[in-house]
């Protein structure tokens, strides 16, 4: 298995072939859609993929910001077979050379089972307006 970071400017290219990732993460997880991860990519999250030599098996898309003064590195979607772990180290090592100090993820509560050396630090409660 190997990690792929996709140069920004080559991010166009790779959007059709990660699409179906990246729509099944976002209705699976409830947190957005494919339109708003699509506006973090162009405004500098990054897609990685996890390639067999065959074929892309799963997709993240990291974002570097500051919160509260303390730089981290935020998983925005993370989708695709459990073998798409594997970008993980990659991505761990990309945070690190950003010093970033803290990776954080947002997702759906069954990512806990495989993020096993995370701690739940939070919960996003919401409330339908309309």
């Amino acid at each position: 298995m190997k990690a792929v970071c996709v140069p920004p400017d080559q991010s166009s290219v790779f959007l059709p072939l990660v699409e179906p990732f990246l729509k099944r993460s976002m209705e699976r997880g409830g947190i957005g859609t494919y339109e708003d991860i699509v506006a973090d990519i162009s405004k500098g999250a990054l897609i990685w993929i996890a390639w067999d030599g065959k074929r892309i098996v799963g997709v993240a898309v990291p974002w570097l910001s500051i919160i509260n003064g303390t730089k981290i590195l935020q998983i925005l979607a993370f989708a695709g077979s459990k073998q798409c772990l594997s970008l993980l180290p990659d991505i761990y090592q990309y945070a690190r050379n950003e010093q970033c100090i803290r990776i954080r993820v947002t997702g759906r509560k069954g990512w806990l089972r495989e993020f096993k050396d995370y701690r739940l630090k939070a919960v996003v409660l919401e409330k339908e307006l309309i």
